[in-house]
């Protein structure tokens, strides 16, 4: 496989959860939501214990991915997770099996990214949630930084109405789904959700 984005995520503070198999199930739901969205040579699915991986061919593709995920699980799971990406060669050893029996560069590189968030020496803000190992690191680990700020205080809400707008949806669709007036909604939006629709927007649009 020629030069990918490898990612590797978990669940965060996923043990403290009683119920570990109703958890996995609703993760692994969210996780085929976010497969009917973005195109993927290898698609997001769970590995071990409260792991998940992915395979894609763009670095647009993964931080679109990789944020759908994030938003999907606070709306509708109640949890958060953590994303190592890395940008590099990913070698099949036995195609049936692909997320175990798969090794290259990418891989490597992004278990390093997810164990780096956990290195307090590399000066990773409280708030962070993914990390990015590529030629490009600078650029990426700073959007990532910036996006994973704008996400810090979301409730569920703000996830569900940041959904809405990534689907194109109206404001007054959202306040539907949400139980709330239009006003509200545009008022919870543009107290974070929007920027941080604007922010992706601009990241990833050449």
């Amino acid at each position: 496989m020629s030069e990918v984005i490898a990612v590797i995520g978990d669940l965060v503070a996923s043990r403290s959860r009683r119920d570990q198999a109703a958890l996995l199930e609703a993760a692994a739901t969210q996780f085929g939501e976010v497969n009917l969205v973005v195109t993927a040579p290898q698609q997001l699915s769970p590995t071990v214990g409260d792991e998940f991986q992915g395979v894609f061919a763009t670095i647009e593709s993964a931080l679109l991915a990789t944020l759908l995920v994030q938003l999907r699980l606070l709306a509708y799971v109640g949890i958060e997770a953590r994303f190592g990406m890395a940008r590099g060669s990913v070698t099949v050893t036995e195609a049936a099996d692909p997320p175990f029996a798969q090794s290259g560069t990418a891989w490597w590189e992004a278990r390093a990214a997810l164990s780096d968030l956990n290195d307090k020496a590399r000066g990773w803000p409280r708030t962070a949630r993914a990390a990015y190992r590529g030629s490009d690191d600078a650029l990426i680990n700073g959007f990532l930084t910036i996006r994973d700020e704008l996400m810090a205080n979301f409730d569920e809400r703000d996830a569900k109405a940041t959904l809405g707008l990534f689907a194109g949806e109206r404001q007054d669709d959202i306040a539907d789904q949400l139980g709330v007036s239009q006003p509200a909604v545009s008022q919870r939006i543009h107290r974070g959700p929007l920027a941080l629709y604007a922010a992706h927007q601009r990241m990833v649009t050449p």
